[in-house]
């Protein structure tokens, strides 16, 4: 395990970006202390046009689960409405299943937090403040936000001892209460991204983070592919720019996106409907929008360069971009079994 928590913290710290320490005091629509809107919000008109075809569909989800997924699917690529992202992510990951098939089973979790090591409970305990610090609900103690955000991360910790919590995690249990998830959903929503074959974190954050290797291993074969001459100076200048995917994989993008909420939201929108294939599109439509600037800078310019890769994004210019590079799931899967072989023939 301490192999497990050097990498992590070598992939995380810092935690927050220093602009999120100047905290101005207006929050946008999603509760982010961003200094005001931060591009693509829609219209009220739009947005209630939109409500009210997501409340037919969830009202109808057993039949919408089976006759109109492709409808869904076309619904949250254009982004969920706002008031009812919770709702959807819950729906669309099955986390809403787990709840009901599970009554009462998050209540006696928190009753064993002390089969929790010691060691675990004081690094989640250390981490909560420094997840989200520039969103209303995590601002600080009295917000109550991390106090549930804690909850959780400790019932997870004593749901799966395997795993038990590692440092990325809070960011993502975090962005479901962001939603206004009630805490059970939120608790049992972050279990379905953590054991869903179409999320599979779990093994994301497995001692030594084997699929995160895997994972590091298919974007630079994708770069290859879709950004050749990009990928090329890289290497030219040194610079493993899938080692700086590691962050964006293991948060989903959140500890990348903090000052980019609406942008973030219709990522993870996407994310639930259509798992790790979105996560890819995203990484190479970031590169491939910062090919031009990237591609006159050296090593010393590019590395902090790629933090900031997702500044000046207009968000339904960003996801029009995204959704139409040719990434098929064959590629994924080639460039997993290639690194699987490799890495057989290395054991």
């Amino acid at each position: 395990s301490g192999k497990r928590g050097t990498l992590t913290k070598t992939l995380l710290v810092p935690f927050f970006p220093p602009s999120a320490m100047a905290r101005p005091d207006a929050t946008d629509d999603f509760g982010f202390y961003v200094g005001g809107k931060n591009g693509g919000e829609l219209d009220q008109d739009t947005e209630t046009r939109r409500e009210e075809k997501w409340e037919e569909m969830l009202n109808n989800w057993d039949k919408t689960k089976k006759d109109r997924m492709a409808k869904v699917k076309e619904r949250v690529r254009k982004g969920v409405p706002a008031s009812m992202r919770g709702r959807v992510w819950a729906m669309l990951t099955t986390g809403k299943d787990l709840a009901d098939a599970n009554p009462g089973r998050y209540q006696t979790l928190q009753t064993l937090e002390a089969t929790v090591p010691q060691e675990i409970r004081d690094i989640i305990r250390r981490d909560l403040h420094r997840t989200l610090p520039n969103h209303s609900m995590f601002r600080d103690a009295e917000a109550g936000g991390q106090e549930t955000l804690g909850r959780i991360l400790f019932a997870y910790a004593a749901h799966d001892p395997s795993i038990g919590y590692v440092q990325g995690m809070g960011f993502i249990a975090s962005m479901l209460l962001v939603t206004k998830m009630d805490e059970e959903t939120a608790f049992w929503t972050f279990v379905a991204l953590m054991t869903h074959e179409r999320y599979h974190m779990q093994s994301l954050y497995l001692p030594g983070f084997p699929e995160l290797r895997r994972m590091q291993f298919q974007l630079d074969r994708l770069m290859k592919m879709f950004v050749p001459k990009l990928h090329a100076h890289l290497k030219a200048q040194d610079v493993d720019a899938s080692h700086s995917a590691s962050q964006w994989f293991l948060t989903l993008y959140v500890y990348q996106f903090p000052e980019h909420p609406y942008l973030l939201m219709r990522i993870l929108d996407t994310f639930m409907m259509e798992g790790w294939k979105v996560m890819f599109r995203v990484a190479l439509c970031l590169f491939k929008l910062e090919q031009d600037n990237l591609l006159k800078m050296g090593m010393e310019q590019i590395y902090p360069h790629l933090k900031n890769l997702q500044n000046n994004k207009e968000p339904d210019y960003f996801m029009k971009e995204m959704l139409r590079l040719s990434l098929k799931t064959e590629h994924l899967k080639k460039f997993g079994k290639e690194y699987d072989t490799k890495d057989e023939e290395m054991m």
